[in-house]
């Protein structure tokens, strides 16, 4: 084969990749599938137990056959406090369709973190990381960070800033 053959296969075989791309990409408007706004992913949630503002266990697990937005936080992180009543907004107008946010902070005391959610009504679930082993088992390095969460507990995108509604929504919709 000579060289402008090689050529004009590699030029075939690339516009037949583009077209599948287009193809693929049309299919996914026409279905109204997309993806969860940020970096994607398909990892396990890991099952790493954490504890609620009572104490009692809980886990990522515990909320398997749901979609679930897991927000990582803390009370002193500026775009954390801006974000929050967006995800809280968002709780409380999707629960009931099978979405779930869970506001997990960030190696801060319980009673910090009760009394910034008393302080502000959250009604989400909160959890926290003492000890910060969600955090480091998966690679949390800026606040906030949501990860979306599809129904068979697989992380499929992971966003590190905060969140408008609108993005919130268009991520449980993409999780479906």
């Amino acid at each position: 084969m000579n060289r402008n053959s090689a050529l004009r296969w590699v030029s075939i075989l690339a516009g037949a990749a583009l077209m599948l791309a287009g193809v693929v990409g049309l299919v996914k408007v026409a279905t109204g599938q997309s993806a969860p706004p940020g970096q994607s992913m398909a990892l396990t949630a890991p099952d790493l137990a954490l504890v609620d503002l009572d104490g009692r266990p809980a886990s990522l697990v515990d909320w398997q056959g749901q979609r679930v937005l897991v927000n990582f936080w803390a009370t002193w992180c500026p775009p954390c406090v801006e974000e929050m009543p967006a995800l809280e907004a968002f709780y409380r107008q999707n629960r009931d369709d099978g979405v779930v946010v869970i506001a997990v902070n960030n190696a801060e005391s319980p009673e910090t973190v009760r009394r910034y959610v008393e302080e502000r009504g959250i009604t989400m679930p909160v959890l926290l990381d003492l000890s910060g082993q969600l955090v480091d088992k998966l690679d949390i390095n800026y606040l906030p960070t949501t990860l979306f969460v599809d129904s068979r507990g697989v992380i499929r995108s992971r966003w590190e800033s905060a969140l408008s509604y609108d993005q919130m929504l268009q991520g449980a919709k993409a999780l479906r």
